[in-house]
């Protein structure tokens, strides 16, 4: 297996360009930060965006394409858990974003396969 650093990279910084418009409108929205549907909101919009990291990596893989987008999986995992360690965040959120990460970076990198029409990969 070869693991394509390059793509790693593009999916990680589509994920963080994503992630930062997220939070901006986040708190554009007026959404109180003390509220669950701040977390609820969080979570879809980080998964998205989880997701299109994902379709990036798979995208740019010339080969071992959904090796990388497990491993680009991972590493948003650790760093997922590095910020739940830095700040305070309700348990049920890390939870489900760490459960979830894996099948959002694969459902990129399905949708990734199925509109790049090679089927090799």
């Amino acid at each position: 297996m070869r693991l394509n650093v390059t793509a790693i990279g593009l999916g990680i910084v589509s994920d963080f360009v994503l992630s930062v418009l997220g939070s901006i409108g986040l708190s554009l929205s007026g959404i109180s930060t003390s509220s669950s549907e701040l977390y609820i909101w969080s979570l879809i919009l980080g998964l998205g965006a989880i997701g299109a990291g994902g379709y990036v990596t798979f995208i740019k893989s010339p080969g071992y394409a959904f090796a990388n987008t497990l491993t680009f999986a991972i590493i948003e995992i650790l760093i997922g858990g590095l910020l739940a360690v830095r700040s305070p965040m309700p348990a049920w959120f890390v939870i489900t974003s760490a459960v979830l990460i894996i099948p959002a970076s694969f459902a990129g990198g399905y949708l990734g396969k199925i509109t790049t029409f090679d089927w090799s990969r």
